[in-house]
């Protein structure tokens, strides 16, 4: 029975790799192994998944370079140890990190100022 799908983008990788676990541990430590010293910027985000209640975590975008603000998130919030899709993505820089967060947010009227 797989409960966590986890959809990571390696920087300089063209392909999204997708990872199905059992456990949420196995979640975190797959990343864990994943991850390497070299500079970059993480974009985090939590799908809907089976069992969330919480609308506030649903869809939650994270931009950081400090992989372990994520790594904290993930422990210390409930609804992000709940099951359901999770998306890792690597990026060079928070200009291209916030340009995909962007057009993710396209459809909610806030993502542009209004003129």
């Amino acid at each position: 029975m797989i409960l966590f799908e986890l959809h990571y983008a390696p920087l300089g990788s063209e392909e999204i790799e997708t990872t199905e676990f059992i456990k949420f541990k196995d979640v975190v430590d797959y990343i864990k192994s994943k991850i390497n010293n070299k500079p970059k910027v993480y974009l985090y985000c939590k799908g809907k998944g089976n069992h969330t209640n919480n609308k506030l975590t649903e869809n939650m975008i994270i931009v950081t370079h400090n992989i372990d603000e994520i790594f904290m998130l993930m422990w210390w919030n409930e609804d992000f140890r709940r099951t359901g899709q999770t998306f890792l993505q690597e990026y060079e820089s928070y200009t291209d990190a916030y340009e995909v967060a962007l057009a993710m947010r396209e459809n909610t009227g806030l993502a542009y100022n209004k003129q």
